[in-house]
This record gives structure tokens, C-alpha cells and sequence, in this order.
């Protein structure tokens, strides 16, 4: 009961106190609430894709690789959600053809991908939940049997657990607010009824013969009873919008990444300002959800990771990705890099079409 009052008092403090720096910040350094960082963080937007990896007709790679095997990683995920097969080879199979790496055909595939995992761990237990994985990917000459590419990738990531923010503290007020009217209301209305209409009923004699009366007031009983009522349920009202949140905090499957399900994915990626290339970022409350995040984030990176040293020891450059926005400063990095000798490409034309009631944004003017 004392944790309840606490922490009810911690986030009607934030709710109450949303606009006053001091107390927010205090409110912020609690152990059981996000940090001003993370609360930051969480409103900024992702960095952008501005380069990519394309292999063409030129290199020895382009559609010629098939992957080889995997060693060191399960099939799939059994009692606890963890990396595995299921998850990987789908990220795998989808990062090499985007590359133009993948090969159409068995015949094709002149080289293999050998991937030998020799550290693969993910928690399953806790608040943040963080994994890391070291695997050697080889791409070997299938028909010569000579490696034609070796090297040892690492990489690691930290799931945040979203803890008590401030929207919890909105949702804690809409239900405590909600149910604290409500009682008022009816305390009120009762009140009003019995306290001042049969009231003035009674102790007048025209309306006492109007409504065939007097009414039956009621007792001192009655009133002790509606009274009690009154308070307990204005308490509970009070406490009723912080016990939701703080069981949904304290549910225990938030802090366990038990597998109940034949889900692989993660119903959403976590929120990451750099991608797969991020080493922590916002999670999942719930400690399953968490856990598949975690698990897609170290295979990202370490595909992009393998990738990005890959096109290094192949000479492969980078196309670069401009904004099709028509702007002179756009259209200036765009001549700086052709002329370079540069790939370039544009973004996504279709998502610039101007809003056509964008006349411009009107401001008064007479009499300043």
C-alpha cells in the first residue's frame, strides 16, 4: 500500500506539475521513471537512409551469392524469445537481394555464405534487456573452394523499457478525473435532492399540498451511509487512475521474455534514431515484444555491419540518396557528386506533392 501511495503521489506530482521544470526534473530522476534523456530521445525523429549499397554487373558478387550455412545459432526459439534461424535467415535473404548480392539460381551462386556465430546471448530477464552477438561471415568460391572473403563482425544492443512517463501520468489522470467527477456529480445530486428540494417541499405548505406530501426525508442514518459511500468513493477515484498504471508497470510479463506464442517478428521495430546501426533504443513494455526487439536489432546490425566491410574490401561504392525536393541546394549536391563520379539517386517524388491550400502563412501587420 505504501509503494501504491508513492508512486500515485509520483505521477499526480507529474501530472499536476507537467509544466513546472523543478519538479518535472525531480520527478524524472526516480529510478521508476523515464529519464529527461530517454523522454527527449523518444520525440526525435529517425535519421535518414542518405546512402545504400547496390552491387552491379561490374563486381564479381553481383547475384552470385547464396547463403552456405549457418552454425552456432538454433533453428528456432523454444522457452525464451532469443536469436535464431527463423528470424535470421528471412534478414539475411532480404538484405542480400537488396544488394543485388543474392543469387536467382543454384547455378548461379558461385559464391556461399558461411556464417559461424561464436557469441550469440540475449536477457531474458530484467528491465533493459540488451544482446550481443560475434559471428565470421566467409564467402568461399563454390566451385574453386577458395575463400574469397573473411572477416569477424560483432554487434550489440541495449532495449530500453519504457518506464512511468508522462503518458502514463495522462492516462493515470483521465481515469482518476473521470471517476472523481462522477462522484462529485452524484454526491451533488443527491445532496441538492434530498438536502434542499424535499427539504423546501416539506417546510412549505403549497408544495407540501402540490406533491401530496411531506415527503419521506431521509434519516440520519441514510445521510451517515451516503456520506461514507461519498468518501470512500471519492478515495478510490483518487487511487483508482495510479493502480492501473502501476499494475501495468509491475506486471510480471514485462519483465520476462517467456515465449507464449509462434510470433518471430516484433509487431513493431524499436525506436532507434540510426537503425540497425543503433547500439540502444526504446523498447516494448512487454518483456517478449522487448526481447524479439532486441533479437531483430543485433541481427540487423550485424548483417549491415558485414555488408558495409564487405563493399570496403570489394571497392563497392555507395549510391548516395538526395531529396527530391527541387531545392537549389539539393540540385547543387547532386551536380557536386555526378561530377565526382558519384551514384546518386533521388528519394521518393511521389511524398513532395505540395499541399495546394499552402498559400503561406498569414500574419497581421496594420498598426505595429
Amino acid at each position: 500500500m505504501k509503494t501504491l501511495f508513492a508512486v500515485s503521489f509520483a505521477i499526480v506530482s507529474l501530472a499536476a506539475c507537467a509544466n513546472t521544470q523543478s519538479v518535472k526534473s525531480a520527478t524524472m530522476g526516480s529510478p521508476i521513471f523515464m529519464s529527461e534523456d530517454v523522454t527527449i530521445e523518444r520525440q526525435r525523429p529517425s535519421m535518414p537512409n542518405t546512402v545504400e549499397l547496390n552491387w552491379d554487373g561490374s563486381d564479381r558478387l553481383y547475384g552470385a551469392v547464396t547463403i552456405d550455412y549457418i552454425s552456432g545459432m538454433s533453428q528456432r526459439a523454444y522457452l525464451f524469445e532469443e536469436p535464431n534461424q527463423t528470424v535470421f535467415r528471412p534478414m539475411l535473404t532480404w538484405a542480400l537481394s537488396r544488394a543485388d548480392l543474392q543469387a536467382p539460381t543454384n547455378l548461379a551462386a558461385r559464391y556461399g555464405l558461411q556464417i559461424e556465430f561464436s557469441e550469440l546471448d540475449s536477457d531474458f530477464l530484467g528491465a533493459d534487456l540488451a544482446g550481443k552477438t560475434t559471428a565470421t561471415y566467409r564467402l568461399v568460391d563454390r566451385k574453386l573452394g577458395t575463400t574469397v572473403y573473411e572477416n569477424e563482425i560483432s554487434s550489440n544492443y541495449v532495449a530500453l523499457n519504457p518506464r512511468l512517463n508522462e503518458d502514463d501520468a495522462s492516462m493515470e489522470y483521465d481515469i482518476s478525473s473521470r471517476a472523481f467527477a462522477a462522484t462529485q456529480s452524484a454526491f451533488l445530486n443527491y445532496a441538492v435532492s434530498e438536502g434542499l428540494v424535499v427539504e423546501a417541499i416539506n417546510n412549505n405548505e403549497g408544495l407540501t399540498d402540490f406533491f401530496d406530501g411531506p415527503i419521506t426525508e431521509a434519516s440520519q442514518a441514510t445521510w451517515d451511509d451516503v456520506y461514507q459511500t461519498y468518501f470512500w468513493a471519492s478515495g478510490i477515484s483518487i487511487v483508482a487512475g495510479p493502480t492501473v498504471v502501476l499494475a501495468r508497470q509491475l506486471n510480471p510479463m514485462n519483465y520476462l521474455s517467456l515465449k507464449f506464442n509462434d510470433r518471430v517478428f516484433a509487431k513493431d521495430q524499436a525506436q532507434t534514431r540510426f537503425g540497425a546501426l543503433s547500439q540502444s533504443g526504446l523498447s516494448d513494455r512487454n518483456g517478449a515484444e522487448r526481447a524479439r526487439q532486441v533479437n531483430a536489432q543485433i541481427l540487423a546490425q550485424s548483417i549491415t555491419l558485414f555488408l558495409m566491410d564487405l563493399s570496403a574490401k570489394e571497392g563497392v561504392e555507395v549510391t548516395h540518396i538526395l531529396p527530391c525536393d527541387g531545392s537549389s541546394k539539393t540540385t547543387e549536391e547532386w551536380h557536386t557528386l555526378l561530377m565526382a563520379g558519384k551514384s546518386v539517386r533521388s528519394d521518393d517524388c511521389t511524398k513532395y506533392d505540395h499541399d495546394p491550400d499552402a498559400s503561406g502563412f498569414g500574419m497581421a501587420s496594420w498598426g505595429r
